[in-house]
């Protein structure tokens, strides 16, 4: 009892939640599916979803490095690390970075460079870009970004490095 209040129509329900509620099947089959969202709301079936790979490559002590863009801004970031992933069905590399232009709060900017784009500068040139160039290209890419955007709230996009910007990004580091 509510000691002299009167019960409101919330309370005078047979069930408060919306989970609290069973749902009853109309056939097997729509049974089964009403199952399945109920018990996926409880996050049972959480283990099915495709996660991403784990991040690769990170440095064991990570260290904190700074960029004076010229948008004013100065971030700091560190290197979180890099995967194989996709983009519109074209494999690739991406870069992740722990960004922050405050101090404050720091945010994850991945830089995205496809498989192709690697593959036009090392025909052109006829032999395979190490792994240290490859993330040189995506740290420049970065840099370009930070450079190239107005403020850090336009960083939250992936950064994609194109074929062409391969080449310049290797150019100015005298890669050849």
């Amino acid at each position: 009892m509510l000691y002299g209040r009167k019960r409101s129509k919330n309370l005078s329900r047979k069930f408060r939640y919306e989970s609290e509620k069973w749902r009853p099947s109309f056939s097997c089959n729509l049974g089964l599916v009403l199952r399945v969202t109920f018990y996926n709301r409880l996050g049972m079936f959480d283990w099915f979803r495709k996660k991403e790979t784990p991040l690769t490559g990170a440095p064991a002590v990570r260290r904190q490095k700074t960029h004076s863009a010229e948008s004013g801004y100065v971030y700091q970031y560190f290197y979180e690390g890099q995967r194989a992933a996709k983009r519109d069905r074209a494999p690739g590399t991406q870069y992740v970075f722990n960004v922050s232009a405050d101090r404050k709060s720091s945010f994850p900017v991945s830089v995205f460079v496809s498989d192709s784009a690697f593959d036009q500068w090392q025909k052109e040139h006829g032999r395979e870009l190490s792994s240290t160039e490859r993330y040189a290209v995506a740290k420049l890419a970065l840099f370009q970004a930070f450079d190239q955007r107005e403020s850090p709230a336009a960083m939250s996009e992936e950064v994609v490095v194109q074929a062409s910007d391969v080449a310049a990004f290797l150019a100015t580091l005298d890669i050849s």
